[in-house]
């Protein structure tokens, strides 16, 4: 029983990690040279952007496979678990992304929402819960509404973080709502912690942008393994 339980895990963790890697692929994470090198390549240039899409690739994978390993040991093969490995996959490019760029790319973002809601309507057939789906339903609208307002009065929430809304609360809010409002909660409790230690420390004025993604993707993961 322990050796099927650590093969299972290890493929949980495995496919998560390739998937996350090729939807950084698609979603255009790799990185790539200005007009000007493109005409006037400088010595090594090539070689340079390998190594960077190397260690991306690298970190990528890492925290894929961590994230999904921590999940697995909180949800074992239980229904949920398909809709957090790809919370977990997209997850970690998104990060990335949000990070490197402040851009949260539709290509991503989208099709994970899409698969979200498959595998948690899969899950509650399973399951034969269907007031979670319901949950999920009504908290990605809720979230999504109130990062509209949030982006309407304070000027400070991008596209990107409103469509990214009902892809981190649709899990958490299929678990509980107790789970909903802690991933909110904990995701932008995180963010303005971030931005008070970064201002005071003069690394961020306080009318610069804030990659708000990671800190929700961190929100949404927690809420999972409360």
């Amino acid at each position: 029983m322990t050796g099927q339980v650590l093969s299972g895990g290890l493929a949980a963790c495995t496919v998560t990690a390739i998937v996350a890697v090729i939807a950084d692929c698609i979603a255009g994470g790799r990185p790539s040279r200005t007009n000007e090198e493109r005409s006037n390549p400088p010595a090594g240039s090539t070689a340079h952007l390998r190594r960077l899409w190397t260690v991306r690739s690298a970190v990528i994978a890492a925290c894929a496979v961590t994230s999904a390993a921590l999940v697995y040991t909180r949800l074992g093969w239980t229904p949920p678990l398909p809709a957090a490995c790809c919370l977990c996959a997209a997850g970690a490019p998104l990060a990335a992304s949000d990070l490197a760029g402040h851009r949260l790319p539709d290509t991503l973002t989208l099709p994970a929402i899409a698969l979200t809601t498959v595998l948690l309507t899969t899950a509650s057939w399973w399951a034969d819960d269907y007031a979670a789906l319901g949950r999920a339903g009504v908290g990605a609208a809720a979230a999504t509404a109130f990062f509209l307002a949030l982006a309407l009065i304070t000027g400070q929430v991008g596209g990107g973080d409103i469509k990214l809304a009902p892809l981190v609360a649709m899990l958490p809010a299929w678990l509980g709502w107790e789970y909903f409002a802690f991933g909110l909660l904990t995701g932008l409790l995180l963010a303005a912690i971030t931005a008070a230690v970064l201002i005071a420390a003069h690394h961020l004025s306080r009318h610069a942008p804030l990659p708000l993604g990671p800190f929700l993707l961190a929100g949404a993961l927690l809420a999972v393994l409360a």
